[in-house]
């Protein structure tokens, strides 16, 4: 009976942690949304109102006012190039690093990855303003490509290395 009262205590302070931890994004999220479904006037009031009359008009603007739709279409072809050619670049390179024990160029790309993504922006807009590529897909791809191909080869090189010989 004991073990049993042992159990239900641990069970019943796991899910309380769980919900605990659950808590702080889900009130962003809810903050956030109540923020959409509010005027201006009412989001920047204090103290915050809590009772109010939801509106969808900032939602209106947002696409009436707003080339939303091409924004949208904009990162989503981004993300697709940038995604792809980290794949199809990173996979090779990952699977390198792991069977080869390549761990050199590994800290190499781990550098890589930690350098603050801020630092590389002055040197790339001055070699994208120098190439005329200000404004094209192709600089924007390439600037993606920082973040997500250190991300693949480091996730990647855990999985190839998991794998037996």
């Amino acid at each position: 009976m004991g073990s049993g009262m042992v159990k239900t205590g641990k069970a019943i302070l796991f899910y309380a942690g769980a919900a605990a931890l659950c808590v702080p994004p889900l009130f962003v999220f809810v903050w956030m949304i109540l923020t959409g479904l509010k005027t201006g006037i009412q989001n920047i009031s204090y103290p915050p109102e809590f009772f109010f009359t939801p509106t969808l008009e900032n939602f209106r603007a947002v696409f009436q006012q707003h080339n939303f739709f091409r924004y949208l279409l904009n990162s989503l072809i981004i993300a697709t190039f940038a995604t792809a050619i980290s794949l199809v670049l990173g996979l090779p390179a990952a699977y390198s690093i792991a069977k080869y024990r390549q761990n050199k160029i590994g800290i190499i790309i781990l550098i890589a990855r930690m350098t603050p993504f801020v630092s590389y922006l002055l040197p790339w807009y001055i070699i994208f303003r120098y190439l005329k590529l200000i404004d094209t897909y192709f600089a924007l791809t390439l600037t993606h490509l920082i973040i997500t191909m250190p991300m693949v080869i480091w996730l990647m090189v855990s999985f190839f290395e998991s794998i037996p010989a």
